[in-house]
């Protein structure tokens, strides 16, 4: 059978995957994609931070020439936008909703890393294995939604996948309780 892959995730990031059977969604998916007409939503657990309520950070990534299995910033490599919208905070930790524009690999990790605020499990870039007494099981990043047209009737699709329940323990723990389910 014929499957192509649209929306893919970092090995320990859980949520949305998307993908065509059929060839003639497939072209309409990958229009989607290249045409940035998908509007993607992942939520991240972050440690307690400065981060203002709403920002966007706007950059270049490329891999690291010193550690090729990292992104960065950098001069010379490719637009990465994402905008951030904290929706909850506790003592402890805080809620993010990432809106990435662009699909750039380690996008949100690499932007939560630069923002000082490194996503819970991601030793890759700098996030805890531990908070408040409580290991942290995984990086905490969840592609929660994707909103696009229907590839072949163009009707309005909104895909969503309710966080895991490592991640909403551990939000639980923190005292960020359900607030997800207002994202």
């Amino acid at each position: 059978p014929y499957v192509a892959v649209h929306h893919r995730l970092d090995v320990q990031t859980s949520g949305v995957l998307l993908f065509a059977t059929d060839r003639a969604a497939n072209k309409g998916l990958a229009d989607a994609f290249a045409d940035r007409v998908v509007r993607k939503s992942y939520l991240a657990l972050v440690g307690a931070c400065d981060l203002h309520d709403r920002f966007t950070i706007e950059n270049q990534l490329a891999r690291l020439r010193h550690d090729t299995r990292r992104m960065g910033a950098v001069k010379k490599g490719n637009s990465a936008i994402t905008e951030f919208d904290v929706v909850a905070r506790s003592g402890l930790a805080a809620l993010v909703e990432a809106r990435p524009h662009t699909g750039r690999t380690h996008q949100i990790r690499v932007h939560l890393q630069g923002a000082g605020a490194p996503i819970l499990g991601d030793v890759l870039y700098g996030g805890a294995l531990s908070i408040g007494g409580v290991g942290v099981p995984r990086v905490m990043l969840h592609a929660h939604r994707l909103e696009l047209p229907h590839p072949v009737t163009g009707e309005p699709l909104c895909l969503t996948a309710a966080p895991p329940d490592d991640f909403s323990d551990l939000a639980v723990q923190l005292g960020l309780e359900d607030t997800w389910k207002r994202t």
